[in-house]
């Protein structure tokens, strides 16, 4: 069996600040040969994804104590908690063609990703009135909800895919961006979109440790 070194990078460059940032793609949605263009042809790829994060610890904190000078204080107890699913049926179309730049392929590839996304949490917040010496809780409130939407999502355009096949190294660079087809509201708890362009610029490659 041969064995293989794989070096692979992405770099993301968005039409809006760095604040506002989801993660625009599914990191490990390739495997090994992801760094490797693929022989002259015409490929299509249904990849299917799923992400799921949950947790009762997105948001917790305990109440504030009175200091020695303070006759009384008022803080809360808080936490928070939610998961979130998301599917994703990404329709792929790669070409690699045998025009040659600089003695690599060129070729091109298309994402058309369909996507549900599921998403609930909810929050508590409990006052507290501390006195010196005692402690007293005060009615605690609970506000939670969820919602689940399914749509297109941001469709991937990769108009430069250029590809090496030497003996035992492959090596690819690609440029392409992300279009702003899904829906986006930006008053919307979940949405499917990112509401702005996402241009890419990738690297890869795979080194074999053998000819075969």
């Amino acid at each position: 069996l041969s064995s293989c070194l794989i070096l692979a990078a992405a770099v993301v460059f968005s039409a809006v600040p760095a604040h506002a940032q989801h993660s625009d793609w599914l990191l490990g949605s390739f495997a090994m040969q992801g760094a490797s263009q693929p022989p002259e042809g015409l490929y299509y790829m249904n990849l299917f994804d799923y992400y799921h994060a949950s947790g009762s610890t997105f948001l917790s904190g305990d109440s504030a104590k009175c200091t020695s000078r303070a006759s009384a204080c008022v803080g809360a107890n808080f936490n928070g908690s939610g998961s979130f699913d998301l599917f994703v049926d990404a329709n792929i179309i790669t070409w690699t063609s045998p025009f040659k730049i600089l003695g690599a392929n060129y070729g091109a590839n298309l994402i058309v990703p369909f996507a549900i996304a599921d998403a609930s949490g909810s929050a508590t917040v409990e006052p507290v009135l501390s006195l010196p010496g005692s402690t007293l809780t005060l009615p605690s409130g609970t506000s939670g909800g969820g919602s689940t939407k399914g749509s297109i999502g941001d469709i991937y355009v990769e108009p430069v895919n250029v590809g090496w096949h030497l003996k035992q190294v492959d090596a690819i660079v690609s440029s392409g961006f992300f279009a702003p087809s899904g829906p986006y509201n930006s008053d919307a708890k979940l949405n499917i979109g990112f509401g702005h362009w996402t241009g890419v610029f990738g690297l890869g490659g795979v080194a074999y440790a053998d000819a075969a």
